[in-house]
């Protein structure tokens, strides 16, 4: 595929920290290097901090140009709040920026429309005026199950009329679609068997390269954690639950979120317990070398989702923790490429610092089956190819 016009419709993109902007710039990236010509329409960047940031404060419209991507960006009203009010007014102000830049849309030519599936309502008016009214091919990029994930987070109820008006917007989302990418396999299932239609899985694979040393075997266990650092992911009551000091264990933590204060101070107070804080995309994988696992927990599974860590970590060829469930459990055990601890199993996450507390050759089996793993399809330049043929 070549010489095509994209347009790619998503609420995240860099400069912003996150799984969601760096899959969506990979992607546009990807594309522009097989010379396409590619416009993202995205938002004022405000992720995770829940504020616009400084450079695009008090901006209604702002066009930019990076790496031959023309990049659209539109104004928002972030909220971090759990008002359900506030946070149903942050996700709709995208659509309401939208409705305004329509006009423009009639003169940015497309021969196809990815648009990001989350938030749902703004997915959903940006595929009425896509399909409807400009009469585009239409890609839908799903990375997790809405409205079936807020249902799972206790945002409403079965019953609630929002979560019947949610059904049916997803409903007609998924049906005008002409491709359909989703990020793991369940959700590729579950849209199979509510809506009978197939999509192609399209994961948050890295693009990075960095030079991958050996572990230093025999010396001690370092693991690092790098992300948001909010009550999903619960790295605060790991800290207070595990003696790292008395497990000999090295514990590096790298990000920013609600606990992150909370972090930094345990980390003052506790041996073997390092916080970094925020650094760069770049800077980190640079340093993520020098440990022998990496650590992914997630307290709550949300059925579909997948955390990208995992992708990361395969990818460099670093051994996984995962603390957790759900089909992250699964692929990780199947294909022997670290440890699955059960979601707030604390007793069970020490035994398994305890064990591997040494580390000696047996991390040489695990980084072979990561190395096979990565040839056997979790490699972005073979995706990307699979990916071009599914959409001609």
């Amino acid at each position: 595929m070549k010489n095509k016009k994209i347009n790619i419709f998503s609420i995240y993109f860099p400069p912003e920290n996150g799984a969601a902007s760096y899959r969506i710039y990979n992607l546009a990236n990807g594309f522009v290097e097989r010379g396409n010509k590619v416009n993202i329409i995205t938002s004022m960047p405000s992720y995770p901090f829940g504020k616009i940031f400084k450079k695009y404060k008090y901006k209604i419209y702002k066009k930019e140009n990076f790496n031959d991507i023309n990049i659209y960006r539109l104004w928002i009203m972030p909220s971090k709040s759990k008002n359900i009010f506030l946070r149903f007014l942050s996700m709709i102000s995208y659509s309401i920026s939208m409705f305004f830049f329509i006009p423009r849309l009639f003169f940015i030519k497309s021969d196809y429309s990815i648009i990001q599936g989350h938030p749902l309502i703004s997915s959903f008016f940006i595929i009425l005026i896509n399909k409807k009214f400009l009469n585009r091919k239409i890609i839908l990029n799903i990375s997790d199950i809405w409205p079936l994930s807020g249902l799972e987070l206790g945002f409403f109820k079965k019953n609630s009329f929002m979560y019947r008006s949610l059904k049916k917007i997803e409903s007609f989302n998924y049906k005008n679609s002409d491709k359909i990418l989703v990020q793991s396999d369940e959700i590729n299932t579950y849209i199979k068997k509510s809506y009978n239609i197939n999509s192609f899985i399209y994961r948050n694979l890295p693009v990075t390269k960095i030079d991958i040393k050996d572990s230093e075997y025999i010396s001690k266990c370092k693991i690092f954690y790098a992300g948001l650092l909010g009550y999903a992911q619960g790295i605060a009551e790991i800290c207070k639950k595990v003696d790292f000091e008395l497990l000999d264990i090295e514990f590096h933590i790298y990000g920013d979120g609600g606990e992150s204060n909370e972090i930094k101070s345990i980390s003052k107070n506790r041996r073997n317990i390092f916080y970094h804080g925020l650094i760069s995309k770049d800077l980190l994988y640079n340093k993520i070398k020098n440990y022998h696992y990496g650590l992914v927990p997630l307290i709550k599974p949300i059925y579909g989702a997948f955390p990208s860590k995992i992708y990361e970590l395969i990818h460099f060829e670093i051994p996984i923790i995962y603390f957790g469930d759900g089909y992250a459990s699964k692929l990780i055990t199947e294909n022997k490429i670290g440890y699955s601890v059960n979601s707030k199993d604390y007793d069970n996450l020490k035994k398994l610092f305890k064990k591997i507390s040494l580390v000696d050759k047996s991390i040489i089996e695990i980084t072979e089956n990561l190395k096979n793993l990565k040839k056997d399809g979790f490699d972005f330049k073979l995706q990307f190819e699979k990916l071009l043929n599914y959409i001609e």
